[in-house]
């Protein structure tokens, strides 16, 4: 598995995550790996955390949306399995 750097956008707000390092297959896979993990979005039909972070029915305030994020390859790992949040930084205000 690679090793990227997922950069998040420079203008951003509060307990918003900047950039991440994560264990993904390619750069696209990495994109859509929160830096909180297993992160869920909110499902207006369910009423439940059950979609995907990114197909939320709520506005997303912890991290930018896949096509907002730079992506760099960094590394390789055969330690750590694909979704692995390696480390996130966040701005704390």
């Amino acid at each position: 598995m690679k090793n990227y750097i997922m950069l998040g956008p420079t203008f951003c707000s509060e307990n918003i995550a900047l950039r991440a390092i994560e264990v993904a297959k390619d750069e696209e896979a990495a994109r859509h790996i929160h830096p909180q993990g297993e992160a869920r979005g909110w499902n207006k039909e369910t009423n439940r955390y059950d979609k995907l972070w990114y197909e939320s029915d709520e506005p997303l305030d912890t991290w930018a949306m896949p096509e907002r994020i730079s992506v760099r390859l960094v590394g390789t790992t055969e330690i750590f399995p694909e979704g692995t949040v390696l480390c996130a930084s966040y701005n704390a205000g």
